[in-house]
């Protein structure tokens, strides 16, 4: 057996970077568009997580367009609701969204009475870590017509 001369350099470090959680994503429509004023604009959302873990605690905030007349809120898991009507914010409480699987939330308004443009603006968010949230909000613009 021989001695090593330099026992010092006998250790490594290897430095790994561990991504865990949840990435949410999210996506937005309005339809129709343009909308005429008497019309309803139906906002389509659509929240979809990428993994790799299931979502805990997942919600949707959405702050409706000034001007616009909340109609309804529906989701194809969990709850929505319209508790803070003079903030004009639709919650939605989905639950849990398993790694790979896309939770649909659609909202109902009528538009502005007036000609104009509106822009809507929808959030997602989880109680897990997401390693990506530059892709955790989205918006539509609409064009209102006579």
């Amino acid at each position: 057996m021989t001695a090593d001369p330099n026992a010092a350099n006998n250790t490594a470090t290897a430095t790994t970077t561990v991504i865990n959680g949840a990435d949410l994503s999210i996506a937005k429509t309005g339809s129709p568009n343009p909308v005429h004023t008497q019309e309803n604009l139906t906002y389509t959302i659509t929240v979809h997580n990428s993994g790799p873990l299931d979502a805990a605690g997942t919600s949707v905030t959405d702050q409706l367009p000034r001007n616009t007349a909340f109609g309804s809120a529906t989701a194809s898991q969990g709850a929505c609701s319209f508790s803070q009507p003079t903030k004009r914010i639709v919650t939605c409480d989905l639950g849990a969204i398993a790694n790979g699987t896309t939770v649909t939330v659609t909202i109902v308004v009528k538009p502005p009475s007036k000609k104009t443009t509106i822009t809507n603006t929808a959030s997602v968010s989880a109680t897990t870590s997401d390693p990506n949230t530059a892709n955790n909000s989205a918006s539509a613009t609409t064009t209102v017509v006579p």
